[in-house]
């Protein structure tokens, strides 16, 4: 072996004698090499600088993932993506991104995963494609976790905190979900802060991921919003609104499904009626009628009737007044024909 690796050595001193790059000598050593020795070329490498030897570690990347099958499981591949990735942070490689995300998803031992994201923060920079990838994982582990399946809260708290680095907007679905999810402190904690990080952003954020949950999360969304002291009323009513017009397009069937959206339609309603909030209008007056709707049939108390009355009534304009008017008027008719209302 040792006469093995002398004779490494001289290739690679012969191939700068004739002007050969570093990088494919040692990518053809690599090849070369069997087994450990293939670890043996790499840690060869480390003696030289790694500005020179980027395509040689992302060939051994690209080497472990051809090898990898359906997962990675053995040390030997390991230690080889390591030491490879371990190089090209050092070097601020911006190739190796999408090559760290495919290693992620094969290995799924836990602290290879947490070496795998720290890896992410330098090596994933401005690579979109690995982003929403890590985005989208990150709401899948909470819709998981939400459901019941358990999951690996450090893997995901390494991943929640790697996101925070990139302060892109593609995490703050995913944020948002780890308080509903409600993870220990030590993961809620990196998803606040990366919600607070938004700063000027959180508004047109906050909207946005109004109009894109479902009824449960925008319950869980609103909630939290109105702990949030540095909002204004009138923002907090936005955000509402817009959570209110997309539950007022959504079809339910389920008994179950019903009342969660009764709830969350109700929560957003009242957050709206706190201030005068004309823009909401539209969006209100659909949600009257579906109260009324309820309460003829009764379905709803009397109750949560007037505060549909009161809460549209707080718009303050004319659409809404004529609105009130006309139901007015249709109660009116319903007691002259002596049909309980």
């Amino acid at each position: 072996m040792k006469r093995l690796v002398l004779g490494i050595v001289l290739l690679f001193a012969a191939g700068n004698l004739f002007g050969q790059n570093l990088s494919d000598n040692f990518i053809s050593d690599f090849r070369s090499a069997d087994g450990e020795l293939k670890l043996q070329v790499l840690e060869m490498s480390r003696e030289q600088p790694v500005a020179e030897l980027e395509d040689l570690y992302l060939h051994v990347l690209d080497y472990v993932i051809s090898n990898a099958e359906d997962g990675i499981t053995d040390d030997y591949l390991r230690s080889l993506y390591n030491l490879a990735a371990e190089r090209l942070v050092e070097a601020q490689s911006t190739k190796a991104g999408m090559r760290v995300w495919q290693l992620f998803e094969l290995d799924r031992e836990t602290a290879q995963r947490i070496s795998l994201l720290k890896a992410m923060e330098t090596l994933a920079t401005g690579n979109e494609r690995v982003l929403i990838r890590l985005a989208d994982w990150i709401v899948s582990e909470n819709q998981a976790s939400l459901s019941g399946t358990t999951v690996d809260r450090q893997v995901l708290s390494q991943a929640v905190s790697t996101a925070v680095t990139f302060n892109s907007v593609e995490f703050f679905d995913g944020f948002i979900l780890t308080l509903y999810a409600g993870h220990p402190d030590y993961i809620e904690n990196f998803a606040k802060q990366g919600i607070a990080a938004y700063g000027d952003q959180r508004m047109e954020l906050f909207v946005q991921a109004a109009e894109g949950f479902d009824p449960d999360a925008q319950i869980f969304l609103m909630r939290f919003i109105q702990q949030q002291e540095d909002l204004t009323a009138e923002q907090k009513a936005a955000v509402a609104a817009a959570a209110l017009e997309k539950l007022m397009s959504t079809t339910v069937v389920t008994i179950e499904d019903q009342e969660l959206h009764r709830a969350a339609r109700r929560l957003a309603a009242g957050i709206i009626s706190e201030v005068r909030y004309p823009d909401a209008s539209g969006p209100m007056a659909l949600h009257f009628n579906q109260v009324a709707n309820d309460y003829e049939k009764r379905m709803i108390p009397l109750g949560q009737m007037i505060e549909a009355i009161d809460a549209l009534g707080s718009i303050g304009n004319e659409a809404a007044a004529s609105r009130l008017i006309r139901y007015l008027e249709y109660l009116n008719i319903q007691s002259g024909n002596e049909r309980p209302v």
